[in-house]
């Protein structure tokens, strides 16, 4: 297995940029035999020598247990392609998935817009279960949900920028860029979102109130 030692200021885990002096990276494939012993062969290395580090596997995919075994010797776990069968399921269909959900969530909001407002025209009848639905997801919950939402997509923005602050804001690998930023993107939209429809659910449901 090769290793890759690199100096690193993006903080990671409990460790701050400030403390944080080296990261051993290892790519990982099928590796359960020899993943723990150099995981631990590494981060016993730096407590030895006192250097404040961490070990970073970037697997590739690995479908023999790797993942967990490189966790468990306490390693940090990048995200890498998947394979399932023949089909390997990597940047490119997290885009189209990204997509989805965008388009999916966007369908949904409009088929609840559309029943609610014809429902207060008197174009429909009363939903049971539209209105025990509202009882329990209130303008509250809405604010509170994409709230949550839009703080964990500035997190990984944040997260994506300190890979590039990492790399002196220079050339990156777009994989390892859009596995950060994509989610990022998918949930500060998904999040904003919810906050704008919340309020106007509200104002919808006032005409029925």
């Amino acid at each position: 297995m090769a290793t890759v030692a690199e100096p690193q200021a993006a903080t990671r885990g409990v460790e701050t940029s400030a403390e944080l002096e080296l990261t051993v990276v290892m790519p990982c494939l099928n590796e359960a035999a020899t993943v723990g012993a150099c995981v631990k062969k590494a981060r016993g290395a730096m407590e030895r020598h006192g250097i404040r580090g961490e070990v970073v596997v970037a697997d590739n995919g690995s479908t023999d247990g790797s993942q967990q075994i490189a966790a468990e010797a306490g390693a940090l776990l990048l995200p890498g392609p998947r394979f399932i069968g023949g089909v390997v399921f990597d940047v490119h269909t997290l885009l189209f998935a990204a997509m989805a959900i965008l388009i999916g969530f966007q369908s949904i909001l409009f088929a609840t817009f559309s029943k609610v407002f014809a429902i207060t025209e008197g174009l429909l009848p009363e939903d049971p279960r539209l209105n025990k639905l509202f009882r329990v997801i209130t303008l509250e919950t809405g604010l509170a949900a994409g709230a949550v939402l839009v703080v964990a997509g500035i997190g990984a923005w944040v997260l994506g920028l300190t890979y590039w602050q990492s790399r002196h804001f220079g050339p990156l690998d777009p994989e390892k860029t859009l596995r950060i930023v994509i989610p990022g993107v998918v949930c500060f939209t998904l999040g904003f979102q919810i906050i704008l429809s919340s309020f106007f659910l509200s104002v919808l449901g006032m005409a029925r109130r």
